[in-house]
């Protein structure tokens, strides 16, 4: 009976203490983030004669003859070239830190080239102001940084930088894509169960579905995904994978990816190396050259992964 007195005095103090320490650790990573983008905000301007009202069409994008490096000493591309169309889906592979989050980043302008140009619809994103630059765009990180508040802020966080308001209706249908609906909707307090808080402990892949869905609540024409379901299982992954294709028809996605088999509908899959494109092609295309860099990376996952049994994946296909 001591026991049980002591365990109530001493539990709430406990609980709210694991709390206050997740607050601690969110206000230290989105502060990095905080001081980062202010140390780097005044290396990209907009152009004194940017046209105005500038918005993204067709959604093709183009990289030509690119150099670019974090330390000019030390390039991590190298004269790369490539083009995405407009409505279709590219998938970059390779080996880590060769690039392909570098990609990108280009691709929103979060960096300038050092060398070369990037594209999209045939204007130099130089050229045209950030803002609408990226209001068409949405981007989807590895890791979900999410804010302590509830989870239907955290998904309606995707438009805050727009001046667009997303309805709960808008978050559910994203939500319902990003295959997290139902966890929420079981949880105490659903949509208003805050992230963070002593009731609530969600795992990383399902705070990367919630980060899923954040990215989907915003109206896009390009959507850049960097390994966006890599912390789900292989089924989540594909009914992730299968919604997002539906919800893209039309819309030009850059996928980059770790887990091959979640790729093999791709319109083009670049394979980057030492920092230029190794190889190009369709799934079909790669996998069928004997001693290729993407036929060695799939043989590699395959000898390693439960799902050795590739007839299964390559039947997905048909």
């Amino acid at each position: 009976m001591l026991f049980v007195t002591h365990f109530r005095v001493t539990y709430r103090p406990l609980s709210q203490l694991s709390t206050l320490i997740y607050q601690i650790v969110q206000v230290y990573e989105h502060g990095h983030d905080l001081i980062w983008l202010i140390d780097n905000h005044s290396d990209i301007c907009d152009p004194d004669e940017a046209a105005t009202d500038w918005d993204i069409s067709d959604g093709t994008i183009e990289f030509k003859d690119v150099y670019f490096g974090y330390n000019p000493k030390r390039p991590v591309l190298k004269g790369i070239g490539f083009k995405v169309q407009g409505g279709t889906t590219t998938a970059i592979v390779g080996e880590t830190g060769g690039g392909k989050t570098t990609i990108t980043k280009l691709i929103a302008r979060f960096y300038d080239v050092s060398q070369g140009n990037v594209t999209i619809d045939g204007v130099d994103v130089r050229h045209v102001k950030q803002k609408d630059l990226r209001k068409s765009i949405s981007i989807v990180p590895q890791n979900a940084n999410m804010l302590y508040s509830t989870i239907r802020y955290n998904i309606q966080y995707g438009l805050a930088s727009t001046s667009m308001s997303a309805t709960l209706e808008d978050v559910h249908e994203a939500a319902r894509k990003a295959q997290i609906h139902q966890k929420i909707v079981s949880l105490p307090n659903g949509y208003d169960s805050v992230i963070g808080g002593s009731s609530i402990r969600l795992s990383g892949g399902e705070l990367q579905r919630i980060n899923v869905a954040r990215g989907l609540v915003r109206p896009h024409k390009v959507l850049l995904l960097d390994e966006a379901t890599s912390a789900l299982d292989m089924i989540t992954e594909r009914k992730v994978q299968g919604a997002l294709k539906d919800d893209n028809q039309g819309k030009t996605c850059v996928v980059i990816a770790h887990r091959l088999s979640t790729i093999i509908h791709a319109d083009q899959i670049l394979v980057i190396q030492n920092g230029g494109i190794a190889e190009r092609g369709t799934f079909a295309e790669l996998i069928a050259v004997p001693d290729g860099v993407f036929k060695g990376m799939w043989d590699s996952q395959m000898n390693t992964s439960k799902e050795s049994n590739t007839s299964i994946i390559l039947e997905s296909s048909v």
